[in-house]
């Protein structure tokens, strides 16, 4: 990442940002235990955005994506 800010809440929960190149950002995030993840990857003239959950696998899957969307590479 070229950029990283990470928040620590006071019951644990992790708040992480960063950005990776100039067309794409996450967000992930821990509450409860559990990870999401927000993606987001700007490519011209289209902005794309994913809700992702972790799997049992430890691989993100996509758990929002508005329709018409393209999926996440």
């Amino acid at each position: 990442m070229t950029e990283q800010n990470t928040i620590q809440k006071a019951n644990g929960d992790t708040v992480t940002t960063g950005t990776l190149g100039r067309n794409y950002c996450e967000t992930i995030t821990r509450v409860n235990g559990q990870q999401a993840r927000i993606v987001v990857l700007a490519t011209q003239p289209r902005v794309d955005s994913f809700v992702q959950a972790m799997d049992e696998a430890g691989n993100w899957q996509n758990i929002f994506q508005p329709p018409g969307q393209r999926h996440a590479a």
